[in-house]
């Protein structure tokens, strides 16, 4: 139980980057030319918070 506690905490922070990435990027491809290079930035920041995230719960998977 402790480990499937464990699992659970470390999949909440990349789930909710995803989601986060996931909406500016909609906000990005919606936004007017001059905002969106900064808007795409913000959006793959989240993406790599996100995948760093995926890494630690890869490493919490395995132990």
């Amino acid at each position: 139980m402790e480990h499937v506690l464990t699992v659970v905490l470390a999949a909440v922070p990349m789930v909710i980057t995803a989601v986060v990435a996931w909406r500016w990027a909609r906000l990005a491809a919606k936004a007017p030319p001059t905002m969106q290079p900064t808007l795409r930035a913000s959006a793959l920041l989240w993406t790599a918070i996100t995948l760093s995230n995926g890494s630690l719960f890869l490493y919490v998977l395995r132990s």
